[in-house]
């Protein structure tokens, strides 16, 4: 028999148990008085937390999984639920204290708890859940996966030596595991530790016995020998497993990519040449070799062979994209700007409408831009825009030109226009903000920015806040930029960009150079591979005198990419140049250069603010001069006493 309270209880709540689902809202009042009533209705207690997790109430849902975990600290579903809360709350490490209550879920939320505390920088957290999965995981696959994490982990906190002992223990278990190997070898290489690296890919050659096994280790034992900058060995390897199947385009790229590391020009045409020769039934792979083969006979300063090249390619298809862009690339890098113009004239007389006559519209301003006629660029801008001024492409690339010369007032006209006309524009806040920023009216672009922030969801409101730290980052607003980039990780502590950015921003002014290193550790950890983010952290780790760690890093970019941005390559000139390899050094710093002249789409003149500091780093070593003005380590950090600057 119930008392009066409990059937009063009962049947205030089993009837708004069955709306939560609908209306959760509705039921958060009948159920929190069902429990004043009787606090051991574990039915109502669980559809409260429901209902406030619904609605978003994530510190009242969590505060109710607490008791009924309390009381039923075996019932799974409740403890999983109040794990995934606290992390997406935050609460990492009262989450990882409760791991060990879960069976069944235990996998997926001990691996987002993992993502979670790497995104927020935990890494001694992260690397506690991954070692304690380690031991509990069940099949080979889940331990070769947190042995993966482990490792990388130890990598990224330069704990290389635990790494390495770790990742090679688990090889020398199972040698015929091929990820643990894997897994061994990035170690290693991450260590510098070439040379049991390379022995460790030769173990694998030899006792594999599928080709294709095979040959992937092989191609890895050529990406190690670039890392040791042993060129000649690694040219030598590639050539040889190239010479075996030179249909394989990818064996072609390693190659290539290690003639080009090692400044081989000549062989690396040659290579060119003889895949677009071989590709004769394939042409789109015919037609990306000419590309390459134009590109470096350019690189080569062979301008007159490849702008040949270039129009030969051009006049068997004038019709096609690739083969006109091909010819423009040879143009403008040979500086031929008004055959150029002509070509892209050609181009707009062949495609009279549609996208492809607004690409080559676009791709003339341009032209007259990188040629230094300003004026015209901006005549021809002026009229593509007046033709359709509603038309939002038109709109925002002629703000843009008239922002990139600094024509802020203009801009702004512009941007009113098309705000007038109801033009649709998704980049109007940000292309106001530039030009108010611009014309030092910093209290307008606050106003513009608030009205921004007002209009949007709430999840996207972090990457306005960074789109805004870019605005101000362009006018060298450097104090705006910082607060726009603590105010969007405010808001999203793991964002990417942001976390970058504002790492970089520390590591470059020289300051707070730890906090810098945890905040490009988050990036790097949610996007290893990307170039910006490990020259942040090389750039860390030269502010801070560690100019040999900087230099791996830098070094493996240089191994994967093709198309590296100049400031990266400026970096690693300077870390050269404070390891005594001045000829390297000067190298990279001409690299630099050349790639900052391709680029005169840049805003603000920051390409040729950075140009010039570079040229005067290469004016003074080509002098010979002691004094050459590389970038100053951080604030209190002390060159190695061999280093001259």
């Amino acid at each position: 028999m119930t008392s009066e309270p409990w059937a009063k209880a009962s049947g205030s709540w089993l009837p708004v148990l069955r709306r939560v689902t609908g209306k959760p809202a509705d039921a958060i009042g009948p159920l929190s008085k069902a429990l004043e009533l009787d606090p051991g209705l574990t039915g109502a207690r669980r559809a409260l937390a429901e209902a406030f997790q619904k609605t978003g109430k994530l510190d009242e849902a969590i505060g109710q999984y607490r008791v009924l975990a309390e009381r039923q600290p075996g019932d799974e579903a409740v403890t999983g639920s109040l794990v995934g809360l606290l992390i997406r709350k935050g609460s990492l490490e009262e989450a990882a204290g409760l791991l060990d209550r879960l069976e069944a879920t235990r996998p997926v939320i001990a691996e987002e708890l993992y993502n979670q505390a790497v995104l927020a920088g935990k890494l001694e957290l992260a690397l506690k859940v991954a070692d304690r999965e380690a031991e509990l995981a069940g099949g080979d696959y889940q331990q070769r996966a947190w042995l993966g994490r482990q490792v990388g982990l130890l990598s990224v906190m330069d704990r290389h030596r635990e790494a390495v002992k770790l990742s090679g223990e688990a090889h020398e278990k199972d040698k015929s595991d091929g990820l643990r190997a894997d897994i061994h070898l990035r170690a290693l290489l991450a260590a510098r530790e070439f040379d049991r690296a390379l022995a460790l890919v030769g173990q694998q050659v030899q006792q594999q016995q599928r080709p294709d096994v095979k040959l992937e280790w092989q191609k890895k034992g050529v990406r190690a020998l670039l890392l040791a900058d042993r060129f000649d060995e690694a040219i030598a390897l590639a050539e040889k497993l190239y010479a075996a199947d030179k249909d394989d385009e990818e064996l072609a790229l390693l190659y290539l990519r290690s003639l080009m590391l090692a400044r081989r020009h000549a062989p690396a045409i040659n290579l060119a040449a003889e895949q677009a020769e071989l590709s004769q039934d394939d042409a789109d792979r015919r037609l990306r070799w000419q590309g390459l083969q134009v590109e470096l006979l350019g690189e080569a300063k062979r301008h007159d062979h490849a702008v040949r090249l270039a129009e030969q390619i051009y006049t068997s298809d004038p019709d096609a994209e690739q083969p006109a862009m091909i010819y423009l690339r040879a143009l403008l890098s040979a500086e031929r700007y008004d055959p150029a113009l002509e070509l892209v004239a050609d181009q707009l007389k062949r495609h009279a409408d549609g996208e492809p006559n607004a690409a080559w519209q676009v791709r003339r301003i341009t032209v007259l831009e990188m040629a230094g006629r300003r004026d015209q660029a901006l005549q021809a801008a002026k009229s593509h825009h007046e033709a359709a001024p509603k038309d939002p492409v038109r709109v925002q690339l002629y703000a843009e030109l008239l922002l990139s010369v600094r024509n802020y007032k203009d801009a702004l006209g512009v941007l009113d226009g098309a705000d007038k006309a109801a033009v649709r524009l998704e980049q109007l806040p940000l292309l106001r903000m530039r030009a108010l920023v611009g014309l030092d009216r910093m209290n307008d672009a606050a106003d513009v920015l608030q009205r921004w922030l007002a209009s949007t969801d709430a999840d996207r409101k972090a990457d306005v806040w960074y789109s805004a730290a870019s605005v101000y980052s362009l006018a060298h607003k450097s104090t705006e930029c910082t607060r726009a980039l603590e105010e969007a990780l405010k808001l999203a502590p793991a964002h990417t960009s942001a976390n970058n950015d504002l790492g970089y921003q520390l590591a470059d002014q020289g300051v707070r150079l730890d906090r810098a290193e945890k905040m490009v550790t988050v990036a790097l950890l949610r996007n290893p591979d990307e170039p910006a983010y490990i020259d942040s952290m090389a750039w860390v780790l030269y502010k801070k005198g560690n100019f040999e760690q900087a230099r791996k890093l830098l070094a493996e970019v240089l191994v994967r990419e093709t198309d590296l941005d100049p400031v990266i390559l400026d970096h690693y000139g300077d870390v050269l140049y404070r390891l005594g390899e001045r000829d390297k050094a000067l190298e990279q710093w001409k690299a630099s250069a050349g790639a900052r002249r391709k680029r005169a789409d840049r805003p603000e003149g920051i390409e040729s603010s950075t140009l010039e500091r570079t040229l005067k780093k290469i004016e003074a070593v080509e002098k010979d001069l002691s004094d050459v003005p590389v970038a100053p380590l951080g604030e209190g950090v002390t060159p190695p006493g061999a280093q001259r600057i």
